[in-house]
């Protein structure tokens, strides 16, 4: 299992007992790999980035919402989203009710690299997601060095602990709020870059695959 609030979960939904359960965490190394060069999409102004899917908990529309209250982001960063698809009819139909201009976000798909490369040159990755059983593009951005804005949750909270900035995902001026305050400070910006670097040294594959291990050989033995 990998995460306390999902043990809390099973316990709860599924009455499954504690001692059955173990907490081991997955890693943010795989991120650590050299990309290579992309295309540079900062040449007509910074964006911020969203990473895969778009539907239901993951709090799309809000992200989309709280973006379009703010004149000054529409005017100084793009929004890249990364994967879950080309945008559908009814989410281009909802970017034109907010009166976001069309150019300002960009659909790109692609591999891994190109990924952690998005990461390496956005002015911040936003995760607005309601509910996670990780969360791993939160330590994918950390580990690369990628400030990280997310919902207030208990997930993202055990994940990433004081390495992000929290909003209130049921808030939008909390969310305007917030992004506004990091994005136009150069030092917060500075800040949760070198904490984020720090706290995904927390999460590896080797340390994910020793303490499985541990387990497996206690079953073993028994």
């Amino acid at each position: 299992m990998s995460l306390k609030v999902s043990k809390e979960d099973l316990i709860k939904f599924y009455n499954i007992s504690e001692n059955k359960i173990s907490v081991i965490y997955l890693g943010s190394d795989h991120a650590l790999t050299s990309p290579n060069k992309y295309e540079d999409l900062n040449k007509d102004k910074p964006y911020i980035l969203y990473v895969g899917s778009r539907e239901k908990y993951k709090n799309f529309q809000f992200f989309l919402k709280g973006y379009s209250l703010s004149e000054r982001l529409k005017r100084d960063f793009n929004l890249v989203l990364f994967g879950g698809g080309k945008l559908s009819n009814k989410e281009r139909k909802i970017i034109s009710d907010l009166k976001i201009d069309h150019k300002n976000i960009i659909h790109i798909g692609g591999d891994d690299k190109k990924l952690y490369q998005l990461y390496k040159s956005s002015i911040m990755f936003i995760f607005p997601s309601i509910y996670e059983g990780f969360g791993l593009p939160l330590v994918e951005a950390m580990a690369n060095g990628c400030p990280v804005i997310c919902s207030k949750n208990k997930v993202f909270e055990e994940i990433a602990g004081d390495a992000v900035e929290y909003f209130d995902p049921t808030n939008l001026e909390s969310f305007k709020e917030k992004v506004e305050d990091v994005i136009y400070s150069n030092s917060r910006i500075k800040e949760l870059k070198l904490l984020g670097k720090s706290k995904s040294e927390n999460y590896s594959w080797e340390k994910c695959a020793n303490e499985t291990l541990k387990i497996y050989s206690k079953f073993t033995r028994n």
